[in-house]
């Protein structure tokens, strides 16, 4: 499978990067995005507003960790983002014949050159809060890109299943994805309180960046094996959750051959 991968990756980058131009306009163009979003959250929350602003580094912490795992996402496993599509216009189809597990051949089928401008700002971000906390921090920022990863990643399976069940899912995939990363992408669990924090503590950022950044923020390694434990078992629970979706739209489809 990692080899598969690997192979997947070079030649995505191969195609990439053969045209230069585009290819570096594109990621350029995604920093340059990032950097106004941040510069946009500073007015809104920071600027002028000194009761607010010890939560800076935690932002820039937050979308380190969510640019980050978002740019290996689609640039590595850029299919994923595309798997409630596939399977509606019956591009899926033609994995469930390979040797290999479909919901893999799915994930490695496309990949987008953007996305390393998303990795590059998460990185950008990661190194500025050295800067107003301490190389221990970011330390447990990385460690902990690993759970976020699987976390993210989980939920691009979970949304993309929804278009074995529902007649129009590929909609309902992408406003849960977008709805995850942007929500996670803000300081929720700061901001937010009472009712409305006990609703987002319902949805998938709870996993994908309210558990890791208060492991981070505590340096709590109970937090964290919390964390990891929690990440694995939405991890592997998507996955359980396509597999017995997908034997359920292998059976219809066979029932529907045989009646013709």
């Amino acid at each position: 499978m990692l080899k598969l991968l690997g192979i997947a990756i070079k030649s995505h980058w191969d195609a990439h990067k053969s045209n230069k131009v585009n290819f570096a306009s594109a990621v350029f163009s995604m920093v340059i995005n990032n950097t106004l979003f941040l510069y946009g959250l500073w007015i809104m929350l920071f600027a002028g507003k000194t009761f607010n602003q010890h939560l800076f580094p935690y932002v820039l912490a937050l979308l380190g960790l969510v640019n980050t795992t978002w740019g290996i996402i689609n640039f590595c496993a850029g299919g994923l983002r595309n798997l409630a599509t596939n399977i509606e216009n019956g591009y899926f189809e033609t994995a469930l014949g390979m040797p290999r597990h479909p919901l893999l051949l799915t994930a490695i089928s496309a990949s987008n050159p953007i996305a390393l401008g998303d990795i590059l700002q998460g990185f950008i971000n990661m190194i500025i809060v050295v800067f107003f906390t301490n190389y221990i921090f970011v330390l447990k920022m990385f460690i902990s890109l690993i759970a976020v990863l699987l976390a993210f990643i989980a939920v691009f399976i979970i949304a993309g299943s929804m278009a074995f069940i529902l007649e129009r899912g590929s909609y309902l995939s992408r406003f849960i994805i977008d709805a995850t990363f942007y929500l996670s992408g803000y300081p929720t669990d700061k901001i937010v309180t009472g009712k409305a924090r006990c609703l987002l503590y319902l949805t998938p950022v709870l996993f994908v960046t309210i558990l890791p950044m208060n492991a981070i923020e505590k340096s709590s390694v109970l937090g964290f094996i919390i964390t990891f434990l929690a990440s694995l078992f939405l991890f592997f629970g998507s996955i359980i959750f396509f597999n017995q979706l997908l034997k359920k739209y292998k059976s219809s489809n066979i029932v529907g051959i045989i009646n013709e």
